[in-house]
């Protein structure tokens, strides 16, 4: 996760922890300090707003609060936690988000295929109360991923078949009882399309953030700088009709986007939504003169 200038958490990814690259070991310490800033937010809000000082789905749901779900995920776990230099700082990281995460709305999700002291700090594994096993061949490795007496409580990933069970395993804590989930595997061409298609829904609602946004310089668009260009000589547009004229105009950066989508958008780069008078009588849009303070401003 990095941060932007305006304070909101943005997305990014990394790849192998290598002893060349301290900054690759870096992925938990920004979520923890995430859950800092959440505190004091928390603090700040009205206890009608908020009675229990936590997030909640009503309080997350609010843009202008911030407090939207944060997730932090970790493949391969092991390679980060048993790291000789960076490791030990990024389990007290991991240790802190995973206690208190989750009621400011901040999660971390850990893969790894033996969670031993080695691997997984003692700390982490302890305080992890939504676990998943895949076919496992034996009782203690059964239990180190499910929980102590898992597999004297008939909880055993021992028991799925190589092969004919891939994909399957037991899920603990997401629900009253431990249940048997199916996954499904991907291979790099349905993984692609799904990627696509992924990114085409995220485009049109106005989501693209982060690394993704960074992809293909051609493509990426800058909302403020694009509706300047379909303005004409327009003194205000309607969101309708300003989401048209994108979609005719850069119809590979706005093909399909909503007019609640370009609002948003320009709402979060600073440009008012404001009654704009179109051949249909009033609707909500934006003037031309704020999109032009608001890019000045940047």
């Amino acid at each position: 996760m990095t941060r932007r200038g305006d304070g909101t958490a943005q997305h990014r990814l990394r790849g192998r922890v290598s002893p060349e690259d301290q900054r690759q070991a870096e992925v938990i310490g920004p979520a923890r300090a995430e859950i800092m800033r959440r505190t004091e937010r928390l603090k700040a809000l009205d206890r009608a707003v908020c009675p229990d000082k936590s997030t909640t789905r009503q309080i997350a749901a609010k843009r202008s609060l911030k407090l939207h779900p944060l997730a932090c995920v970790i493949d391969e776990a092991q390679n980060l936690f048993a790291h000789p230099e960076h490791g030990k700082a990024a389990g007290l990281d991991a240790e802190s988000v995973v206690k208190i995460g989750p009621a400011f709305g901040v999660f971390l999700i850990i893969a790894t295929q033996r969670p031993d002291k080695a691997s997984l700090p003692t700390g982490v594994s302890g305080n992890v109360s939504t676990r998943f096993c895949l076919k496992v061949t034996g009782q203690v490795e059964n239990d180190m991923i499910l929980g102590t007496s898992a597999y004297k409580n008939g909880i055993r990933s021992t028991t799925f078949r190589p092969e004919i069970d891939a994909g399957i395993g037991y899920l603990v804590g997401a629900g009253p009882a431990p249940q048997v989930v199916r996954t499904y595997y991907l291979n790099m061409g349905d993984t692609e399309r799904a990627a696509a298609r992924a990114r085409a829904l995220r485009e049109a609602a106005g989501t693209i953030t982060g690394h993704a946004s960074e992809n293909g310089a051609e493509d990426a668009r800058d909302v403020l700088t694009d509706v300047l260009a379909v303005f004409d000589s327009d003194a205000g547009l309607q969101w309708g009709d300003l989401a048209a004229r994108l979609a005719s105009r850069f119809p590979a950066r706005w093909d399909g986007a909503t007019a609640d989508a370009i609002s948003a958008e320009c709402r979060a780069a600073k440009v008012p939504s404001v009654n704009v008078r179109g051949a249909g009588g009033q609707a909500k849009g934006c003037r031309r003169a704020d999109v032009e303070t608001a890019a000045g401003a940047r």
